[in-house]
């Protein structure tokens, strides 16, 4: 068994590919590359054994190219570089907003938190809806999950029809809150190709909900 644990520079061979060593800092650099929701599975035996494999299929594929003499082809070493300069540009605007993020961790945090629990709070008993209302939300909303993806399964309106009360009813409200201000939008800015935030944090509490309470 491999035992592989988080180092800086952790040089320790994990595995040794026709003489190549993969060491433990690639393994775990390549860890570090999946995305966040899949990093705590990749702690477990079973998933760093899969990773390793790819690591190693992928040493002997590179080590075939090398034979090959694909690696000594002069358009291929330009097409690495013109990779390599993207990578290098991808990663600076990582660093970039995680920075960003960092620095907004308290606007962040505080909207997220204030925005989600006064909207769990709200009994918004004075709003209404109608079923028709609810239908029209649950088919929109079953007609984004299918374009999505056409194999995916829809829950049925009778068990979402709760959690899509509570969303149209919230919309409603944020609607009326939305109306009753005094916005001004600068269009001209909007012209500007300005980078995309993403999804308002209000619009994030306002979609049904993935399980039943």
């Amino acid at each position: 068994m491999f035992l592989v644990v988080s180092a800086c520079n952790d040089g320790r061979p994990v595995a040794n590919v026709n003489g190549k060593v993969i060491s433990v800092q690639d393994l775990n650099d390549e860890i570090d590359n999946l995305p966040v929701e899949y990093k705590m599975m990749a702690q477990s035996p079973d998933m760093k054994r899969r990773i390793l494999d790819n690591l190693i299929i992928t040493e002997l594929l590179l080590q075939s190219a090398q034979k090959d003499g694909l690696l000594n082809d002069p358009e291929i070493q330009r097409t690495i570089k013109e990779k390599e300069i993207q990578i290098k540009a991808d990663a600076e605007a990582q660093i970039y907003a995680a920075k960003r993020q960092k620095e907004n961790a308290g606007k962040i945090a505080k909207r997220e938190v204030v925005i989600k629990e006064m909207l769990d709070s709200k009994s918004f008993k004075d709003i209404k809806v109608d079923d028709k209302e609810l239908v029209k939300f649950y088919d929109q909303y079953a007609n984004m999950m299918k374009q999505s993806n056409p194999n995916a399964k829809v829950e049925s309106y009778n068990n979402l029809k709760e959690d899509i009360k509570r969303t149209v009813i919230r919309q409603k409200w944020i609607d009326s809150l939305k109306s009753e201000a005094k916005i001004t939008i600068n269009e001209e800015m909007l012209g500007n190709q300005m980078p995309v935030i993403g999804i308002p944090d209000a619009q994030k509490n306002i979609e049904p909900d993935s399980g039943k309470k």
